[in-house]
């Protein structure tokens, strides 16, 4: 199945969205390569996320998550999960949206703090008991999501396969 779209899809939100599960799936059912910038990072660097920030901080990671997403939008078609605050950045959004088509799956906050407050791998989730701070970040980054091309609505009961054929769906495959 060929999707109608010629650059790269790529999977926005916030963490927990399930941008990775998802992305596998719609990847496979595409015939496309599938890219997560995060486990990219992990393998160039041989560090784990956690351990960047631990080591260099969220700026040393944003970093090096810039310079991963220069290189995914220049690799060709592929279906592409981005970290939680790749599309932060002014000039990764810039190359995100010139080499590809974005989609946000947008989930009711209380779905998604509910899957990562007790993630102790997460290093932006650490010291969180209450969400308060993690509920700030999200408000914060919500524009930027809500600007994808798409906004693929998530029931909070939504399974993987079913947010795969609302994007299928989207791009007409």
């Amino acid at each position: 199945m060929k999707a109608n779209v010629k650059g790269s899809l790529f999977l926005v939100g916030f963490m927990g969205a399930g941008k990775t599960t998802v992305g596998k799936l719609l990847a496979a059912r595409l015939g496309r390569r599938f890219l997560d910038t995060d486990e990219i990072i992990e393998h160039q660097s041989g560090l784990t996320i956690e351990r960047i920030f631990k080591l260099g901080g969220e700026k040393q990671f944003r970093r090096m998550e810039s310079e991963i997403v220069e290189v995914v939008c220049q690799n060709g078609p592929a279906v592409i999960a981005l970290g939680g605050g790749a599309v932060c950045g002014e000039e990764n959004w810039m190359k995100i949206r010139q080499s590809g088509v974005t989609f946000y799956l947008r989930w009711n906050i209380n779905v998604l703090l509910s899957r990562i407050l007790n993630d102790e791998h997460r290093p932006l989730t650490r010291g969180k008991k209450n969400g308060a701070d993690l509920v700030a970040l999200f408000e914060s980054r919500r524009p930027r999501y809500e600007a994808s091309d798409y906004i693929i609505d998530c029931p909070d009961s939504a399974v993987p396969e079913q947010i795969v054929e609302q994007i299928l769906r989207k791009v007409g495959a």
